[in-house]
């Protein structure tokens, strides 16, 4: 049902009973005539391959059908090759025709065995890239690194760091 109101959203939103664990974010009512939601749940789809699944504990869904404000919220992006990048952050956005999203407040983001901390996390469906335009800070078993911005190209595995880049590499 939340789909047909919903419109031409790209992917499929639905909402999700958790058995009440989840604390709902209470954020003001839209003017621009959007729809709040609990415990949802989207999948981002692209000729029928998986993207990236969302889970959140609210929404506000406005321009109805093209754009969502997320809170509390966990995303898995799927690679190419079959890996799996899980985020979390205390707000996100989320456009339902590019795909892109934006994420703030406390987000750490987690390719096993690395995990990456920032205050925002951007992806660029159309560029396959995450980037972090404020200080970042990455973590693993040899490598412990922190730098005031980072792009990462998604296909090709590469990540630029610049400005203040300090990074402490070790051998087990």
């Amino acid at each position: 049902m939340i789909a047909l109101i919903i419109g031409p959203m790209v992917g499929r939103l639905y909402m999700k009973d958790d058995g009440g664990r989840t604390t709902v974010e209470k954020t003001d009512i839209s003017k621009d005539g959007g729809m709040v939601l609990t415990k949802l749940h989207h999948e981002a789809v692209r000729d029928g391959k998986l993207e990236w699944v969302l889970d959140a504990a609210s929404a506000e869904l406005a321009e109805i059908g093209k754009r969502g404000r997320f809170y509390n919220l966990g995303i898995v992006l799927y690679g190419a090759d079959k890996s799996e990048t899980k985020a979390t952050a205390k707000y996100g956005e989320v456009s339902f025709f590019t795909h892109d999203f934006m994420l703030k407040h406390a987000v750490e983001a987690t390719n096993k065995p690395y995990s990456l901390i920032s205050d925002k996390l951007e992806y660029s469906n159309e560029k396959q890239s995450l980037s972090s335009p404020g200080r970042v800070k990455i973590k693993g078993p040899s490598v412990y690194l922190t730098a005031d911005s980072m792009q990462y190209d998604l296909k090709n595995k590469q990540a630029e760091f610049s400005g203040n880049v300090v990074a402490i590499l070790g051998g087990s």
